[in-house]
């Protein structure tokens, strides 16, 4: 294998452990920290208080005064219809808050004003952002062990989507508690409004843990995308180097969407365009064993670079490397020598660019047509 990978000069090889998958798995473990703070009893994520009210005796409604603070744990119970005392506080106020609007509009007030259904709208929204932001953060520890464990993950890419998701859960969850916040403060001043009653300090909220939180989860995106692009995007795992291979040994499958799999073991000879238009196909290993590539059996792969051929090949037909724009490097079991007696049809190397042909003994250039 190592001697493989010296070969693949052209090949960006991704090593276990390397300094910028260590520091990404180290980050991905950082992600649980968020959800785990929202739950401290110190770090209200949300704060209500509502003073005294003056001259309110006179009203069919009476608010409640007092100081009462969200949680994670509040958010969750009332989407199961539980509300614990921050919750219960918010929602009685609301529907004050709407009887009093409808009461002054000349509306029934058996029924509730928008602004109600905003507010416990919101209520459920905080609830699923906030869920969600804390099983993507799961997903994202999990990964972090994995990487740190294993040293590289099946799919690089996945924890750069995971992490925005979380980026933007928290974000989604910040959002839900302003307006939470925003429409329950607005419905209230309304009604002051309506009564002509003037008070200080009716509503106040506090999101500070949110907006550092918020922040926290968008800058772990962003230096998790950097590292990726920096050092893990589009390099391959020595392991994964052989790619070949059709779902079924079928003459003019085009295998989109294949990204690896398995031939039956005896095969010698590759039919005709076997894996033409396959455009998930980087690197091409052919197994010891094979003697033949058929007429135009890697036609058309737009993102071929590498083919790896074995000693037994001795016959490649004519269009094999048609179009294949990226292909730079063949490597081949032989020597230079035993290279020459391969058979090549006309067009096999056509319109696939400068290509070098790396024997054991040494490189030769093949030229288009040659």
């Amino acid at each position: 294998m190592e001697n493989q990978n010296k070969l693949l000069r052209d090949i960006k090889i991704a090593k276990r452990h390397s300094p910028g998958g260590v520091f990404i798995g180290l980050l991905c473990l950082v992600a649980i920290v968020i959800p785990i703070l929202l739950w401290l009893p110190t770090l209200n994520w949300f704060q209500v208080r509502v003073d005294v009210i003056p001259e309110q005796s006179s009203w069919s409604y009476q608010y409640q005064a007092g100081i009462y603070f969200l949680n994670p744990l509040n958010l969750l119970k009332n989407l199961f219809g539980v509300y614990d005392e921050g919750t219960e506080f918010i929602i009685n106020n609301a529907v004050i808050s709407s009887c009093l609007i409808r009461e002054a509009e000349g509306l029934d007030v058996t029924k509730m004003d928008v602004s109600y259904y905003i507010i416990k709208e919101n209520l459920a929204e905080a609830a699923i952002w906030y869920l969600a932001s804390a099983v993507i953060g799961v997903v994202i520890f999990v990964k972090g062990l994995v990487l740190l464990f294993r040293g590289r993950l099946h799919n690089n890419f996945s924890i750069v989507l995971y992490t925005g998701l979380y980026a933007l859960c928290n974000g989604m969850l910040l959002c839900s508690a302003w307006r939470l916040g925003y429409y329950t403060g607005g419905t209230m001043k309304k009604v002051f409004a309506l009564k002509g009653v003037e008070a200080a300090n009716v509503y106040q909220y506090i999101l500070w843990p949110n907006y550092i939180l918020a922040g926290a989860a968008a800058a772990l995106f962003l230096i998790v995308l950097i590292i990726y692009l920096a050092t893990m995007c589009r390099r391959y795992y020595p392991e994964d180097l052989i790619v070949i291979e059709p779902r079924r040994p079928s003459p003019y499958e085009t295998n989109d969407g294949v990204v690896r799999n398995t031939l039956p073991r005896g095969i010698k000879v590759f039919g005709n365009h076997m894996f033409a238009k396959n455009l998930n196909l980087e690197i091409a290993t052919i197994e010891h064993g094979v003697t033949e590539l058929g007429v135009g059996t890697f036609s058309n792969c737009l993102r071929l670079k590498v083919v790896n051929l074995p000693v037994t090949i001795k016959r490649i037909r004519s269009n094999c490397f048609f179009n294949c724009a990226q292909l730079k490097r063949i490597n081949y079991g032989g020597t230079k020598k035993q290279w020459k007696k391969v058979v090549r049809g006309s067009n096999w190397l056509a319109r696939a660019g400068s290509t070098t042909v790396l024997c054991s003994d040494g490189a030769i250039s093949v030229n288009p047509y040659h």
